[in-house]
């Protein structure tokens, strides 16, 4: 990866391929993916059991070798892999988390967990 210190006044970087960012990425507005459906081929509807949801423990952490040693929130990859394997990727033999798919196929999954829970207790009531 080369370095070139900061990059200030620009309208719009295009990257075609992958980026690496040592550091964070501050934006004054959004990160965000096409999902157009007119660019997709679906070819399911996916979620993931609760009990796989389990198996995902957020935890709170520090990078080793970081002298700040300031306190962040996140997941491990190991974890995330056994539930959702396409969340994670393999570069040089350290996994990274696509926190966007990880991320949103565990929420969507949750809301039907919470509808189905919702649609017992009315049948209670």
């Amino acid at each position: 990866m080369s370095n070139v210190g900061s990059i200030t006044g620009v309208g719009s970087i295009n990257l075609l391929g992958n980026a690496e960012f040592g550091g964070t990425l501050l934006t004054g507005g959004g990160i965000t993916m096409r999902s157009d459906a007119r660019l997709k081929d679906i070819q399911s509807r996916e979620l993931i059991p609760i009990d796989e949801l389990e198996k995902i423990e957020a935890v709170k952490y520090t990078w080793k070798g970081d002298s700040d040693k300031r306190m962040y929130y996140g997941v491990i990859a190991q974890e995330i892999k056994e539930v959702i394997p396409e969340g994670v990727y393999d570069v040089d033999g350290l996994l990274s988390v696509d926190y966007g798919n990880a991320a949103f196929l565990m929420v969507a999954s949750l809301v039907k967990e919470v509808k189905k829970l919702k649609d017992e207790l009315n049948k209670l009531k």
